[in-house]
């Protein structure tokens, strides 16, 4: 079976169309960026973090420490006490919706999405 010519500029067609989507969707996610970082230990938030200065908090928790890293706008555990140390091996975070997770010590820290608030619909 052999692709005729309209066949072949559909097929142009829609993988442009594809990729254009895709860097689309790219450009637009990029342009969020945050301002800062929330902290939660034991699902209750216990800091709001500025990620524009670079700086080294600890918290503790469960008989564990844990050094939380703010640098160049990313976030990451520096150092950490807890036993499988999977949360210090994850890196640095920095976009939107990314966390880190230190399941011994209850710690999560995200950067949070921000969400425009626009009305869905109206009923009357």
């Amino acid at each position: 079976m052999s692709l005729t010519r309209l066949d072949k500029l559909i097929l142009v067609i829609v993988i442009t169309i594809g990729l254009l989507s895709f860097a689309v969707v790219k450009q637009v996610s990029s342009h969020d960026s945050a301002n800062e970082v929330v902290v939660k230990i034991n699902s209750k938030k216990v800091a709001s973090l500025a990620i524009n200065y670079d700086k080294v908090y600890v918290f503790q928790n469960n008989g564990l420490k844990c050094w939380v890293e703010i640098k160049n706008k990313k976030i990451r555990i520096k150092k950490t006490k807890c036993p499988n140390k999977l949360c210090y091996k994850q890196g640095f975070i920095s976009a939107p919706g990314d966390s880190i997770v230190c399941a011994p010590m209850r710690l999560i820290v995200t950067i949070p999405i921000k969400q425009k608030k626009v009305v869905d619909f109206v009923t009357r």
